[in-house]
């Protein structure tokens, strides 16, 4: 409270009588959350590295100097001491872990951190001791960066630990700002997509709709759909979620596209009934229309039924509305320029799918705004496009 009422110049003392035992009281029950609500809150950038830098050394508590903003320069300045330092932040952590005190923000980055630059030994001694409460942590970006580090360097058992601690929890992981890099990580490197099937999968094929139109809880859909699309994710999110060498046991045994392709085929069958079931809808959602497209791109097999539930929608009635929105109209152009033949030798025929339902309004559509853009595509397409210029035909 007197952090929260106290005015900037008491809460600046108060921030600094807090210097040189900010370790010490992150161990205390009691005392981590005001050390972590100074951190997260408070305190300024430079009062923040004040605050950080007593993790890496008993000798950052006693004289604070120039202000270390991570723990890589730490290591740099300190060249041949650099495992002293490496030691007493290993067995800090240890100690608050043990204490379950690690759900600080100001915890996750030391621990993020940490993990980017740990031996194995060290990295392994961490990850057991959090792998079964990592789905407490994940709610900010350092608590993620930390868990994606376990999930990228921790063992098989490890892995299944964190896979389970996700267990219930996983519709909200993927609706966190951060939680849902998780659960794209889960998907590129656990090879027993068996327990990946019945723990995420399940809970995300319970819940598609809802995620879809969703602009977090989509993100890991499209990840399995189309891995590091830089149309979904910008480029600091794909340097988190790096691809698995071919060939790489140390991370995974499996190869990537035999995994996503396994993953694929589990969660086929509920995301086209979704699709089919509610077309109308996800058509018009800025986030959900990606879904669709990438879905019925992406996907093999039988895809008519979902075919039909969107083709039916575009009608030139002034009360339809899927030829002119925005969203539906670029999904419907993506479908259509994708038409053709595909991998196991059938064809793709949602453009005359879509031709059959604007049949005979060809021309009176070429004159609406966006709707024209529909049937530029069907021109294009090999599929239609002799229909098309027959009907066109003045």
């Amino acid at each position: 409270k007197m952090l929260k009422f106290s005015e900037k110049c008491a809460r600046e003392e108060l921030i600094k009588e807090l210097y040189g035992h900010v370790v010490e009281l992150a161990k205390h029950k009691s005392a981590s959350h005001v050390v972590d609500a100074a951190y997260t809150t408070y305190a300024n950038a430079t009062q923040r590295s004040f605050l950080l830098q007593e993790f890496w050394g008993r000798e950052f508590a006693l004289e604070k100097g120039t202000p270390k903003k991570c723990l890589a320069s730490v290591l740099t300045e300190k060249g041949e001491r650099s495992s002293y330092v490496m030691d007493y932040v290993h067995e800090t952590l240890l100690r608050i872990i043990e204490k379950n005190l690690h759900t600080h923000t100001i915890v996750h980055r030391v621990l993020a951190d940490f993990l980017d630059l740990a031996t194995p030994s060290m990295r392994a001694d961490i990850i057991q001791s959090i792998h079964g409460t990592a789905v407490h942590i994940i709610h900010t970006r350092d608590g993620a960066r930390a868990v994606l580090s376990c999930l990228g360097g921790g063992s098989a058992k490890d892995r299944k630990k964190i896979i389970k601690s996700c267990k219930g929890h996983v519709k909200a992981m993927c609706e966190d700002d951060h939680g849902y890099l998780v659960v794209c990580r889960i998907f590129d490197v656990v090879d027993d997509t068996v327990l990946v099937k019945n723990t995420i999968l399940a809970e995300l094929a319970d819940s598609l709709y809802d995620l879809s139109i969703h602009k977090t809880a989509r993100l890991p859909i499209l990840h399995l759909l189309s891995p590091r699309n830089s149309r979904y994710f910008p480029p600091d999110v794909v340097a988190l979620l790096p691809p698995v060498p071919t060939g790489d046991a140390t991370t995974s045994k499996k190869d990537p596209e035999v995994r996503r392709a396994e993953l694929l085929a589990h969660l086929r069958g509920p995301l086209l009934r979704c699709i089919e079931e509610h077309a109308d809808a996800m058509l018009h959602s800025k986030f959900a229309c990606d879904i669709v497209s990438e879905a019925l791109i992406t996907l093999e097999g039988d895809k008519q039924a979902a075919y039909n539930a969107i083709a039916s929608l575009c009608t030139a009635r002034e009360d339809a509305r899927t030829l002119t929105s925005i969203s539906s109209n670029r999904t419907l152009g993506r479908l259509i320029q994708h038409a053709g033949p595909t991998k196991d030798g059938g064809i793709d025929d949602f453009a005359m799918c879509v031709l059959s339902t604007m049949r005979g309004t060809l021309g009176k559509c070429a004159t609406i705004p966006h709707a024209s853009f529909i049937v530029f595509h069907l021109l294009k397409s090999p599929n239609t496009a002799k229909a098309v210029r027959q009907e066109l035909k003045p």
